[in-house]
């Protein structure tokens, strides 16, 4: 993935952290509260992608090396199919990822009518 997309997701985690931080400290007014709290819901699926894409990535190295490594035909044919598996999900994983990231359309919180 491209460095600039790792640092914007970077921010993106730890700006989800740092709303987390502030709203369970509960010094906030009601309506910094609620423009928090809308901050957070938006960005709380984003960085469970985010973070399921990053598990996945870390998943497919230890499976490279046992497919490589491993004299146990069974098992070097398990991180094979894990690999694979892994291999096939990542690009929709990534997909998803950079989906989300793009600019909500302001009329999206209006009414219809």
């Amino acid at each position: 993935m491209e460095p600039a997309l790792e640092a914007r997701l970077d921010e993106l985690v730890r700006r989800r952290d740092d709303l987390s931080k502030a709203l369970s400290a509960g010094a906030l007014s009601g309506g910094d509260f609620a423009k928090l709290s809308k901050e957070y819901s938006e960005l709380s699926p984003i960085v469970e992608g985010i973070e399921e894409l990053r598990r996945a990535q870390s998943e497919l190295a230890p499976a490279e090396e046992m497919a490589k490594t491993d004299g146990d035909p069974e098992v070097k044919a398990l991180a094979e199919d894990e690999m694979q598996s892994l291999k096939e999900r990542l690009p929709e994983l990534e997909l998803t990822v950079k989906t989300a990231l793009l600019p909500k359309d302001e009329d999206d919180e209006r009414n219809a009518i």
